[in-house]
């Protein structure tokens, strides 16, 4: 393949990424690989031990972005944030449905990208908005969970502690055991 050719297969592989919340432990628990600063995966800090990589999501499985796919296409890391972003709000406005159980709403897309959800502001800024008085407090103890209730609501927040000890007895793709909270826009 010749440059040029490689160099749309890369952009088209990249304007397909989509942002995901990880843990700080991108090994998660696994022996460390000392990869190349090419070869390791893009990575952004969100704080409190969460970070945002970029993957594509392939027959295969989930490919992450890395460093050498921003370099073969002449992307930066801002250009892949901003595209990964909006794709994951378009995944989201085409797939995602909120439940209600008691005090707590669990948000769901597609198994893979509900805690990355939590990514975006105008998720909370617009669209959830209605669903609470005060503010939020979220959790997003794995991959495929984001739950959160009323900042106010005491039984709400202690069933979010709850749920996500249950999620780290025995979960997988874990990322936070920590809740947020996210001040509702005035």
């Amino acid at each position: 393949m010749n440059d040029g050719a490689a160099e749309f297969v890369t952009q088209e592989f990249l304007a397909r990424a989509v942002a995901y919340l990880k843990s700080v432990d991108i090994a998660g628990g696994a022996a460390a690989v000392s990869l190349s600063e090419a070869d390791s995966p893009v990575l952004r800090q969100v704080g409190s031990g969460l970070v945002v990589a970029y993957v594509v999501d392939e027959p295969q499985g989930l490919v992450y972005v890395q460093h050498r796919h921003l370099a073969e296409a002449g992307m930066d890391a801002a250009q892949l944030h901003r595209s990964a972003i909006a794709n994951l709000d378009k995944l989201c406005s085409q797939h995602m449905r909120v439940e209600q159980h008691g005090p707590v709403f669990g948000v769901f897309v597609d198994g893979n990208f509900e805690a990355s959800m939590f990514l975006l502001q105008a998720l909370w800024q617009r669209d959830l908005a209605g669903l609470v008085d005060e503010g939020y407090m979220v959790a997003v103890p794995a991959r495929d969970i984001m739950a959160f209730c009323d900042m106010a609501s005491e039984e709400g927040v202690a069933a979010l502690k709850e749920m996500v000890e249950r999620v780290h007895e025995n979960g997988d793709h874990l990322i936070s055991r920590n809740t947020f909270r996210i001040r509702k826009p005035a």
